[in-house]
């Protein structure tokens, strides 16, 4: 969020209660983690807008996989890896990455978005009776595109991480 006072003197004026400071603009960004470059920024802008106003690129993909497209644009063909925090993990998402040539790998968290074709269930079920600190790893396909699905058992939960550049690992269960 970027602070602002008036909310008549500022384009795109949002409440978002959650964020440390809940008034003013709401920011999508992607930048570099070693370098702190910042790549692409776009302003996030509420359900009211201009009909004039045309529709944003890859819309017709759905927002989430329309708002990535238009994030990584700068980054397509570099074969970089994205990293994304677990409200963008959308499979389709990251699989239209991989046809832009840029990689990525997201946490799968939440249990209301849950990404499809990922078998919650099944993994569960599999990490129930192991060790703390197992690892495996799903390989999956869609549309022609490789995924991964690694996964770590915790204490009180199974961490799990959607991926679209594989493993240098043979798959199966490891123990660390």
């Amino acid at each position: 969020m970027s602070p602002w006072m008036s909310q008549f003197t500022c384009p795109g004026f949002m409440f978002v209660p959650r964020k440390p400071w809940p008034f003013g603009n709401e920011w999508h960004t992607i930048a570099c983690g070693h370098s702190n470059v910042l790549f692409q920024v776009e302003l996030v802008k509420g359900k009211d807008f201009p009909k004039e106003q045309p529709m944003p690129e890859f819309n017709e993909l759905g927002k989430t996989v329309g708002l990535l497209l238009c994030l990584t644009k700068p980054l397509w063909g570099t074969g970089k890896i994205v990293i994304l925090d677990s409200g963008f993990c959308v499979l389709q998402g990251l699989l239209s990455f991989v046809k832009h040539g840029v990689f990525a790998a997201a946490l799968i968290k939440k249990q209301k978005y849950w990404p499809k074709y990922i078998r919650r269930d099944e993994i569960q079920q599999d990490f129930s009776s192991l060790s703390v600190g197992t690892c495996d790893a799903w390989r999956g396909s869609l549309d022609g595109v490789d995924f991964h699905d690694f996964c770590m058992k915790e204490p009180t939960y199974v961490m799990m991480l959607m991926s679209t550049y594989g493993t240098l690992h043979p798959m199966g269960h490891i123990k660390h």
